[in-house]
């Protein structure tokens, strides 16, 4: 019997995925676990592999379309078989499923209709009737209770609206010709653009991590001193390029050190009933690749010194500019660095990596006037904004978090090698 080939759910969080090329065409003999095809989500590239060994007979999606999980997307059988009965009975199911959810939003809307007593309608219409018989007479200009509501939701200076009704009052005609005429030479051009699967993917991924997580963002100002006296000491050493460090490496081992230090940061939320604690340390990187943005994600940092630091982050990067990601190279993280400084963003409040527990922002180093032991002195500072979810995290153990990265910082030896 033919093998059913879906649409996988390659993350917590995916709900669909956008066919990105068919490596195979109809009729070509495949083998079990070779590469069929590459799926776009959460903005990266997946290969997919054949769930079984035969012949591809029938692709329901073509390339550019965005499928939802779960959903079939072909057949593979042995050849000649026929799948007419089988894509019949798919369709047929996805029918009456189509009609159930209507039935459903069809009372839905009913009973809201009932909600509302037809009493209440009529008596507000006759409210409303009553009300624009009224005028108002202010500074000279007589009107309706209406137009003075829109003239002040509109900021519009009634004196310059033309009255049309009986003894020149403003009637809500009136106003309303004003609005369009007015609008008329404000009218800007525009032209729509339909978003790519990578960036609705992305945009739908944002508006959901910041509608269904409470984010909290608690910042603080470090002294990078001894830190970049750190970098540079390091990197004077080596004589391999490969294995010189940026503050991002540093970083990302700091924070690291931390998560080990305070365990609620290693984990994360799944479905409002459970926690999910890594065993390893986890940490996402947000790297941008040709204005699109990926994570791609460090696991176990607590068994990794610098120099493994700076060797994966090379080949993370490579394999995101390149969408050659695995699925367990983009999940499993705890909380994600986002790195801003090189564009002199000094602070900013990012948004959460949804499922993860947090999402570190950094800013630019910047030398600034601070004072130190009562004297004013120059010293390179960088803001810290540390998003977290409050479902998970409480405020005093983020605060206690992000000082012990800024202690950390500002004291880095004991941890780093």
């Amino acid at each position: 019997m033919a093998e059913e080939l879906i649409m996988p759910k390659l993350s917590m969080t995916m709900e669909e995925g956008q066919i990105v090329n068919w490596l195979v065409d109809e009729g070509d003999a495949v083998e079990e676990g070779e590469v069929i095809l590459e799926v776009l989500s959460d903005k990266t590239n997946f290969e997919i592999e054949a769930p079984a060994s035969g012949v591809l007979l029938k692709k329901i999606y073509d390339a550019d379309d965005v499928v939802p999980v779960t959903e079939v997307i072909g057949y593979i059988g042995e050849e000649g078989e026929d799948i007419e009965d089988l894509i019949a009975d798919k369709e047929a199911g996805s029918e009456k499923e189509a009609e159930v959810q209507d039935k459903e939003e069809a009372a839905e809307k009913t009973e809201e209709t009932e909600k509302t007593p037809a009493a209440e309608k009529e008596q507000s219409t006759k409210e409303n009737d009553i009300e624009v018989k009224d005028e108002i007479i202010t500074d000279k200009v007589k009107t309706v209770p209406a137009v003075r509501r829109i003239a002040e939701e509109k900021n519009i200076d009634l004196r310059k609206v033309e009255p049309t009704g009986e003894n020149n009052v403003i009637e809500v005609r009136d106003i309303e010709n004003y609005i369009a005429e007015m609008e008329k030479g404000t009218e800007i051009k525009a032209y729509r653009e339909k978003l790519s699967g990578i960036r609705r993917s992305s945009a739908k991924k944002v508006k959901e991590s910041w509608t269904d997580i409470p984010h909290v963002t608690v910042t603080s100002e470090v002294n990078m001193e001894k830190i970049i006296e750190l970098k540079d000491s390091w990197n004077q050493m080596q004589k391999d390029d490969v294995l010189k460090v940026s503050i991002t490496d540093l970083l990302i081992k700091i924070v690291a050190a931390a998560m080990e230090r305070h365990p609620i940061m290693n984990a994360y939320m799944e479905d409002d009933v459970e926690v999910v604690h890594n065993e390893g340390v986890n940490i996402g990187l947000a790297v941008s690749v040709d204005d699109k943005l990926t994570v791609p994600v460090f696991k176990n940092l607590e068994a990794k010194n610098i120099k493994d630091i700076v060797r994966e982050k090379k080949e993370l990067i490579e394999k995101a500019r390149n969408n050659k990601l695995k699925s367990d190279e983009i999940t499993g993280g705890s909380l994600t660095i986002s790195n801003l400084g090189m564009y002199g963003t000094e602070i900013f409040t990012p948004i959460i990596n949804a499922p993860q527990s947090g999402i570190l922002g950094v800013g630019t180093i910047k030398k600034k006037p601070v004072v130190v032991d009562d004297e004013i002195t120059i010293k390179p500072m960088m803001w810290l904004s540390l998003a977290f979810d409050h479902r998970l995290v409480e405020g005093a153990p983020a605060a206690v978090f992000l000082k012990e990265i800024k202690d950390l910082l500002e004291f880095p030896a004991k941890v780093m090698f």
